[in-house]
């Protein structure tokens, strides 16, 4: 489910750090830049607040970054590899885990801190403002319904696979609302929250994994 595609130069690397220093350097770039959007937001984000809050020079900044793209895309690729490296091990965990005790394994997982809900908004807010953004997001969304696709038929399903892949989409797009989209939901609000989208899915997986599509 590895996602490749040539990347536009706007948001591309000016050059890959190869050095254990230069590695260090471009993960503690990464670090702050994804602080920096959790406390102030992608409005107030550049690259020279980066550079001053890394305290390296913005020079230093450009030998990696062109700009606050580039910055913004590599912080989204990150978080996107590591759901979809998550997913791997969903699948190898199908084999001998039941599909509810997984979902709700998954549920579990992916309920987030407060900062990571505010990391994916400004994410979110950034990719109206980029293609190259708006492009990963459906690069990921392709990816995460693929790993529906292989999930229900490890459990299965015979549904063709163009309607695994909506459905993939769907699952995929309606529990992005429940964790990321209701700040209000706290203690036992989250966590009703939590049990009526099981309520409401569980029964669509139940059916692709047990009834032939129609």
């Amino acid at each position: 489910m590895n996602q490749t595609s040539p990347e536009s130069p706007l948001v591309q690397l000016r050059k890959a750090p190869k050095q254990a220093r230069a590695k260090q350097r471009v993960a503690k770039l990464l670090e702050v830049a994804e602080q920096l959007l959790i406390d102030e937001g992608y409005d107030s984000f550049s690259t020279n607040r980066v550079a001053k809050e890394a305290d390296i020079s913005i020079a230093s900044l450009y030998q990696y970054f062109p700009n606050k793209e580039a910055l913004v895309y590599a912080i989204n690729r990150k978080m996107l590899d590591e759901v979809l490296e998550g997913c791997e091990r969903y699948l190898e965990l199908s084999e001998t885990l039941g599909w509810k005790k997984l979902f709700k394994r998954m549920d579990d997982d992916f309920l987030a801190s407060e900062e990571h809900i505010k990391l994916v908004r400004e994410l979110d807010h950034a990719i109206f403002t980029s293609e190259e953004l708006q492009q990963m997001e459906r690069q990921h969304t392709d990816a995460i319904a693929d790993f529906y696709v292989h999930l229900l038929q490890n459990y299965g399903s015979t549904w063709p696979r163009h309607a695994l892949m909506n459905t993939g989409r769907f699952l995929y797009h309606t529990a992005n609302s429940i964790y990321y989209d209701q700040p209000h939901a706290h203690g036992r609000d989250r966590s009703e929250t939590i049990k009526i989208y099981q309520m409401a899915i569980f029964p669509l997986v139940e059916r692709a994994i047990s009834q032939p599509w129609a």
